[in-house]
């Protein structure tokens, strides 16, 4: 309640710290988890009265306009603040309990808060995401700019501190932007797609970079990636930079345009042909394969 009535008075600061106490109980000796977003569901909402939730809705309606995030210190990193965590949560709860609210959510508030929510980690794939790919989605379409740059920002970070572990030891396969993952709804962006495909062509990418950023932009049918790697394959042959990760991703995504390419490079080479046919029988998930695409 004291809490309720500074975010009232106008003092931001008071909407992140009510997030905390919200996750308590009477008992409780430590706070809740920083990465449970719903409001909803926690101790603090679960005894209110009703009073006391329009209350918290009205608050996290205000914060979004007079609060102040601290992206730039944290975004690409594995910390984060939780002023930034309190704007994604109350943009949950708005969508969730009062839609009309979120819908007139200002674009000048949504560019403040669009890499925040961009880098805020998701919970996709489960009951608690509900609603957090629609507000990715709106973020993008309500700042395509700032949202942007904040997923090129993260990448960047990645490539740098990637670059610095792989010194000492090799890499892991498949471990690389998993922000790009966390885009679900996005990938009718122009924008977006424009974007990474700038990402793809920095000579830094490792193997694995390059296969993350080609297998996103191939997955979202985005033509110039796909004729960019049919190209890297029909120039550069199989020592070209990234081949396997070119021919591998091409095999998923676009394997009837892309076909003639690799299976030169198969029948030129067969150790790149042994290291290819390794590549995709480790990724075979027993449904409908690739191979389907390609005539007898």
């Amino acid at each position: 309640a004291e809490l309720l009535s500074l975010c009232e008075a106008g003092d931001w600061t008071a909407w992140w710290r009510l997030n905390r106490e919200i996750t308590l109980t009477p008992t409780s000796r430590f706070y809740g988890s920083d990465l449970e977003y719903s409001i909803s569901e926690m101790p603090g909402w679960q005894d209110a009265d009703a009073s006391t939730r329009q209350r918290i809705l009205s608050g996290a309606a205000k914060y979004l306009v007079i609060g102040e995030t601290s992206i730039s210190e944290w975004i690409g990193t594995t910390k984060f603040f939780y002023s930034d965590l309190a704007a994604f949560r109350a943009m949950l709860l708005l969508r969730k309990l009062d839609e009309p609210a979120y819908r007139a959510i200002a674009p000048e508030t949504w560019k403040k808060w669009a890499s925040t929510v961009v880098a805020i980690p998701k919970s996709t794939g489960s009951e608690k995401a509900e609603f957090q790919a629609e507000i990715v989605a709106d973020a993008l379409t309500a700042a395509p700019i700032e949202f942007v740059a904040a997923v090129r920002e993260i990448m960047r970070r990645e490539r740098t501190r990637a670059a610095e572990i792989t010194a000492a030891q090799p890499q892991a396969p498949g471990v690389s932007f998993f922000v790009l993952r966390e885009l679900e709804g996005c990938w009718d962006s122009d924008a977006l797609k424009t974007g990474i495909f700038a990402e793809l062509q920095d000579d830094r990418n490792s193997e694995d970079q390059f296969g993350s950023i080609l297998d996103a932009l191939l997955a979202a049918q985005f033509v110039p990636a796909r004729d960019m790697a049919i190209a890297h394959l029909t120039s550069g042959g199989t020592q070209g930079r990234h081949a396997l990760a070119a021919a591998g991703s091409l095999a998923a995504n676009c394997p009837a345009i892309a076909w003639t390419a690799i299976w030169k490079l198969v029948i030129d080479d067969p150790a790149f042909g042994q290291s290819f046919f390794l590549r995709i029988a480790q990724e075979f998930r027993f449904e409908v394969s690739f191979l389907v695409a390609l005539s007898e």
